[in-house]
């Protein structure tokens, strides 16, 4: 499992979760109407903030390898791989959503990975008239 962490495989399957969660649970018109089916507006999202996602996903992964890799370990998914559970963890835990990484009965790693989601701070997504997603 360790050697998977980390991994370009493992970053991308996180990235994937943690984008897929946050169009799932917070995807907003631009006048903060809840807009539904966001799984499906992937391809809408701006590269500018796909790209900034992707570096926030990217530093959490390399900072925190010990206990994704723990919680890996500790947690297992059968609808989702371990990359995408944790990136989908990510995004709940970030925005508060009430789940998360703390819920995985997996003690005082999901509390520090909890923890360490503070500094990244909430993000929610919005749909524009031309179509597109931005994240902020």
């Amino acid at each position: 499992m360790s050697n998977l962490i980390g991994s370009l495989e493992y970053r991308e399957a996180f990235y994937d979760g943690a984008l897929t969660a946050l169009l799932w649970s917070g995807l907003f018109d631009e006048n903060g109407e809840s807009v539904d089916n966001g799984t499906d507006l992937i391809d809408w999202v701006t590269t500018e903030c796909a790209e900034s996602l992707r570096r926030e996903c990217d530093e959490f992964v390399a900072y925190h390898l010990d206990d994704l890799t723990l919680q890996a370990e500790r947690y297992a998914s059968g609808s989702y791989s371990p990359g995408e559970l944790a990136g989908h963890d990510f995004s709940l835990t970030r925005n508060h959503h009430g789940a998360g990484f703390w819920d995985r009965g997996t003690g005082d790693v999901g509390k520090r990975l909890t923890e360490a989601c503070r500094p990244y701070g909430e993000v929610n997504a919005f749909l524009l008239e031309d179509s597109t997603i931005i994240v902020e």
